[in-house]
């Protein structure tokens, strides 16, 4: 699990974090799960404003990536001018994922915003990621 503080920086550190777990799969795929990480952090830096958490699990048919932070609620898909800076990213993430929800965090006060991606036939639970990795990902 990577740990990020509200910065500016966060969201290319959590692009790479999700692209070092994904090494394994597909150009396109790695592709997808960090602009839509990315989005999701931008979110929490951005509205939020609280510390925020990435995890990575992979399972036999996909890749789930979770972002925590600590302000409860529901974000809602946004219909703005395709023309406005902001507001796309969780249609961008509605989108591309074969699914996403929020959920309560477990470990505290706050709320997880998760999407779903599949990953190719051939991927197998514990191989996405760099040897010796587990299904769920984490900097130790």
């Amino acid at each position: 699990m990577l740990q990020l503080a509200p910065e500016p920086t966060s969201p290319a550190r959590a692009r790479r974090f999700v692209a070092e777990a994904l090494e394994e799969l597909p150009a396109e795929t790695v592709e997808v799960a960090t602009l839509l990480v990315s989005e999701l952090v931008t979110n929490v830096v951005v509205h939020a404003g609280t510390d925020a958490s990435v995890a990575v699990e992979s399972s036999r048919t996909g890749v789930r990536i979770e972002v925590a932070d600590a302000v409860g609620g529901t974000p809602e898909l946004q219909v703005n001018d395709m023309d406005a800076e902001s507001g796309r990213g969780l249609i961008l993430v509605d989108r591309a994922s074969r699914a996403w929800g929020v959920e309560p965090r477990r470990d505290g006060p706050g709320k997880i915003v998760w999407f779903e991606l599949e990953t190719p036939r051939y991927a197998r639970a514990g191989v996405i990621g760099s040897a010796g990795k587990s299904d769920r990902y984490s900097t130790g």
